[in-house]
């Protein structure tokens, strides 16, 4: 359950609601990148306002919901 929906579904006072969102997303997985290429996608991660790291998942999740294995 995301925390918007514990916050909707539930009871909790405001300080169980803030637990619930500050929680942290654990690393999967590692990219490792040449530091030319670690540049060139931190400069643009920058340009539109997003952390690389949000960046990356946001591409993978994308490409693995929409061009599911058969």
């Amino acid at each position: 359950m995301s925390w918007d929906e514990e916050i909707n579904e539930t009871d909790n006072g405001s300080h169980d609601v803030e637990k619930a969102a500050n929680r942290k997303i654990k690393p999967r997985f590692s990219v490792n990148l040449s530091d030319s290429d670690y540049d060139e996608v931190k400069e643009y991660a920058e340009s539109i306002s997003m952390s690389a790291s949000a960046l990356a998942r946001m591409l993978l999740l994308k490409e693995v919901k929409h061009n599911p294995k058969n």
